[in-house]
């Protein structure tokens, strides 16, 4: 059941009266469009300061959200076709207000659900919004009396920016670019709404892209900050003259393949991304016995990346073995630091020049050609290794931290978070996991490993896991007959739930004593690192194993002694 009250707005100048539309004339009278028809009465015109208000609780539906940039901050915002001004939310107005919008104050007539009619204060001030690299001035409203109320873009921006809603392929995109399109969420259904008028069930407030806002002393110091560094976000600038990358093949003669066949849209998108690389001076026209295929890979913000399958050539390099930081280190090391800020470098691996000797081993094929890498391609085997030794190799220094091209500045400035480290601990991102709850159960032993080894990503956020999987590991081995029962299923559905609610996990506080908890069953181990007092002992990582036939003998005794022996090395970097 659905109830209305005045709250949220959406603005109609015109409200209809009924919701008849046709004028219904007796046998041989003419037959008219009602707004045409000469005996009806024509609509009274509305004040362009009248506003319907409807606000609707309802279930969710589907709504077209965009992602927008107003000055500094970023948001998600809803386009309503139904509005006809644009309206700022109550955060987005303080926000404006803030930072010195020019805001004229005016007011309007509002006709509420009841029928009823209010004036109300109004503000209006005019902004530009960016939205994927174009700008359009409009005139915003602002209605603050309204509390609750959230940001939303009507037609007059619509018309504007010249943005087109595909409502039931749930994609928009530009009227001028009208093959360029994204898509846009949904969160709410009105299907069911057959109330005259404009309906606006739900709307989003803009937010802040990330972390907690920063103060305007904050905002004042950072953009003095990068406006005296500008100098390192301009496009185009020379590779690093500290490193090369080199292709290690030893004598193994060249590798090829024939190129990959494309549909004529995805010619046009590699032809597009041949000229960007050219014209960066990132790749060049050659002549070379390599050649790998190309393939388009789709981004989830609806653009493609270049993607060249240097499997082939892979499979002949001699590795390069420098580490990479641990993922687990990284977090331990930002213990102390609830606020930090990262600097992601854009096309970091283009910032490495190929050793010339070798850049006709990068060379892939296309139906333009074939081309050549200048700059260090993504791909390659041993890539990640000269990038990660130079990003070490100027970070030992500074207060900062360096995953590949991420670069973690720990400083108590700036809100940026790192990899879901929350006040409470470190827990699974959701939406990394997310993907998982839509896998169907697997219909072959590869399926089952692909499914296992996603699963195990995760493994030290779930209690007992090589325990739970057991079912699932046992249709992997070999000389075993795979066959799906209720009991594998309901390993798989278990699975699925442990991703979804796993517990959160501290971090460890090398100050203070560990507790390890060990458990060995017929099958398996299980350890689990605590820290904390009697009855506040948090998890810190939970580990597991599957005993080996051998292990399946031993008795009682002997396995929970195995489980300390093997929890405690398992452990060793805490304890």
């Amino acid at each position: 059941m659905m109830q209305f009250e005045p709250r949220e707005i959406s603005l109609n100048p015109h409200p209809q009266k009924g919701t008849e539309n046709r004028a219904y004339p007796t046998l041989n009278q003419k037959r008219y469009i009602k707004a045409k028809c000469p005996s009806c009465t024509p609509r009274e015109k509305s004040s362009s300061n009248s506003i319907t208000l409807y606000t609707c609780h309802a279930s969710a539906s589907p709504t077209a959200l965009l992602d927008i940039r107003i000055g500094d901050t970023h948001g998600r915002v809803c386009a309503d076709t139904g509005a006809t001004r644009s309206i700022a939310g109550e955060l987005m107005f303080n926000s404006l207000r803030e930072r010195g919008g020019d805001f004229q104050k005016m007011e309007v007539t509002m006709a509420l659900a009841d029928g009823s009619r209010t004036t109300m204060e109004a503000y209006t001030a005019p902004v530009s919004i960016d939205i994927e690299g174009r700008t359009v001035p409009i005139e915003i409203l602002a209605l603050p009396k309204a509390k609750g109320n959230r940001t939303l873009l009507g037609t007059d921006f619509l018309e504007k920016s010249g943005i087109a809603l595909d409502l039931k392929n749930k994609r928009w995109y530009f009227s001028d670019k009208p093959h360029h399109k994204k898509c846009f969420k949904e969160v709410l259904d009105v299907n069911s709404l057959q109330a005259a008028g404009s309906i606006i069930a739900n709307s989003y407030h803009l937010r802040e892209d990330e972390g907690t806002p920063l103060t305007p002393e904050q905002r004042e110091k950072l953009s003095y900050l990068l406006e005296k560094f500008d100098s390192v976000f301009k496009p185009g600038v020379d590779p690093t003259p500290y490193a090369e990358h080199y292709i290690n093949t030893e004598k193994h003669p060249p590798v090829s393949v024939p190129p990959y066949r494309m549909t004529p849209m995805k010619k046009e998108l590699l032809r597009k991304e041949i000229e960007d690389l050219l014209e960066k001076d990132v790749i060049e026209e050659c002549e070379s016995a390599y050649g790998a295929a190309v393939v388009l890979i789709p981004k989830p913000d609806e653009k493609t990346r270049l993607y060249i399958d240097y499997r082939k050539l892979n499979k002949i390099t001699v590795p390069d073995s420098y580490p990479l930081p641990r993922i687990d280190d990284l977090l331990q090391s930002a213990k102390h630091t609830t606020f930090m800020s990262t600097i992601d470098l854009k096309s970091g691996y283009h910032q490495i020049n190929v050793h010339p000797a070798d850049r006709d081993k990068t060379a892939f094929v296309c139906p333009f050609g074939t081309f050549r890498f200048k700059r260090m391609p993504f791909g390659l085997r041993n890539a990640p290794a000269p990038f990660q030794r130079i990003m070490d190799m100027f970070c030992p220094d500074l207060p900062a931290m360096a995953y590949l091209d991420d670069i973690i500045v720990l400083s108590p400035t700036f809100d940026k978070h790192l990899l879901d480290i929350t006040s409470r601990g470190i827990e699974v991102d959701p939406d990394k996991v997310s993907a998982v709850q839509k896998i169907p159960p697997p219909r072959n032993v590869k399926q089952v490993q692909s499914f296992l080894q996603t699963c195990s990503w995760y493994r030290k956020f779930i209690p007992n896991f090589s325990e739970i999987a057991r079912s699932l590991s046992n249709l992997t081995k070999k000389k075993i007959v795979s066959t799906w029962t209720e009991s594998e299923q309901n390993t798989f559905n278990t699975l699925k739930n442990c991703l979804v609610s796993p517990p959160i996990l501290s971090q460890a506080d090398f100050t203070k004593p560990f507790v390890l908890r060990t458990d060995a069953s017929n099958y398996a181990l299980g350890a689990v690192l605590l820290q904390g007092a009697v009855m506040e002992e948090h998890p810190i990582e939970y580990a597991s194993r599957l005993l080996n036939s051998a292990e399946r003998n031993y008795s009682t005794t002997e396995r929970e002694a195995l489980a300390v022996v093997w929890a405690l090395n398992k452990f060793k970097c805490y304890i």
